[in-house]
């Protein structure tokens, strides 16, 4: 460290750009144990003891502001310094009334150096030539001053420097007798000389500007005429596609009709072929039903024919049988009736008896009489007058033994 600093003292250059070689972390270890102590600069890895103290060093911003008059007050100059330093070891072993806080004691010991290195420098421009020549190297050797006085203690800096002149307008009696009418001379001349620059500039700016707008204005015209052409280009493109696009279309829907003609006349073609064949087998079918029909009808005739013929035989058979049974009953209740009238003339029987009797013998003629009714409506008509016949007389014995004395 004590040799980089003896390099930049002994190899002074205003044109190189300082570098201060600042370092991250930057921290101190002090060791004490019981009368020995120790100063060093904490090695990497580093795992601190209960003998050991950290003091870091870091790397702070130090801003400072101070004035300068020249030329009698006709000029001031406010000078910015932006500071930026870091403490070293040596700093620290020269110094150790400095710790802990190693920045305060820095600025608090180096503040009145810094303005001393400025104001020596401050002197130099009082020969008013960087009126002419302007600021700049004045603020670069304030700036390397301050870092050469801060190197000379082993303090690590960098420094930028900024002057800022105001001048006083003099009114005309202050203008007479004026010490420094030379320099105020030079003063007015660079405000003219300002001026002057200033409206060149001004009207450099204004022509380059025109000539930006002109060439702007050119651009958009040639951009709006480049544009106009794809545009009509383009036009003329989409009206040749869609002209070759409506052609192609036309042609397509023409053949489309043509095929769909030819569609719906083969399906018509089809159509009727299906039709008459649905007639022929249709026709085919009505003829085979009415045959079976026929066929059915005339098997239905025959079988009518003879269920008729052998209903009328069954029919004539039990009306054979009818009569036979009522000849045979007719037959029964004559005998009935002449035993009892003989049974009445002849014998001594109880009167009751026998009206018991004939009531009975008339309760069974009268359900006769109520079957043949009923056989009356669903056969052939057969005379029946005969149970009436017998109803009468039995009515008439009934009538005459219930008035016997």
């Amino acid at each position: 460290m004590d040799d980089w600093f003896l390099l930049k003292l002994e190899q002074p250059n205003h044109g190189e750009v300082w570098e201060p070689g600042f370092e991250a972390g930057r921290c101190l270890v002090h060791t004490q144990l019981r009368v020995f102590q120790r100063l060093r600069l904490r090695p990497p890895g580093f795992q601190p003891r209960f003998y050991h103290k950290l003091y870091p060093l870091p790397v702070e911003t130090w801003p400072l502001v101070t004035q300068a008059s020249l030329h009698g007050g006709l000029c001031s100059l406010e000078i910015n310094l932006k500071i930026r330093f870091q403490a070293t070891l040596r700093y620290v072993e020269n110094n150790p009334e400095s710790l802990p806080n190693v920045n305060n004691y820095i600025r608090s010991q180096m503040e009145t150096l810094i303005v001393d290195a400025v104001e020596g420098e401050i002197i130099d421009l009082q020969d008013g030539h960087w009126l002419g020549t302007g600021l700049t190297d004045a603020e670069m050797r304030i700036a390397t001053a301050i870092n050469e006085t801060l190197a000379i203690h082993h303090i690590q800096c960098r420094t930028h420097c900024q002057l800022k002149p105001r001048f006083k307008d003099l009114q005309g009696e202050e203008k007479e007798g004026f010490v420094y009418q030379e320099a105020y001379l030079k003063i007015l001349q660079r405000q003219l000389e300002f001026e002057q620059s200033s409206q060149r500039e001004l009207r450099r700016r204004h022509e380059e500007k025109l000539k930006q707008e002109l060439e702007q204005f050119r651009l958009s015209l040639d951009n709006a005429c480049q544009k106009q052409s794809e545009q009509a280009l383009h036009e003329k493109n989409q009206l040749q596609a869609q002209y070759e696009y409506n052609a192609q279309q036309q042609k397509l829907e023409a053949k489309l009709h043509q095929q769909k003609l030819i569609h719906q006349t083969r399906l018509e073609e089809m159509e009727l072929e299906r039709k008459i064949i649905r007639a022929r087998k249709r026709r085919e079918v009505e003829l085979k039903l009415q045959s079976e029909k026929a066929a059915h009808l005339k098997a239905l005739q025959d079988s009518e024919r003879q269920i008729q013929k052998e209903l009328s035989e069954s029919r004539l058979q039990a009306q054979r049988e009818r009569v036979q049974m009522r000849d045979k009953e007719i037959d029964g209740y004559e005998k009935l009736l002449n035993d009892i009238r003989h049974e009445a003339a002849g014998k001594l029987r109880d009167k009751d008896q026998v009206i018991a009797s004939l009531e009975a013998q008339l309760e069974e003629i009268r359900a006769l009489q109520q079957n043949s009714t009923a056989l009356a409506t669903a056969e052939p008509p057969v005379n029946y007058s005969w149970l009436d016949r017998l109803a009468h007389l039995t009515g008439r014995l009934l009538f005459f033994y219930r008035n016997r004395g």
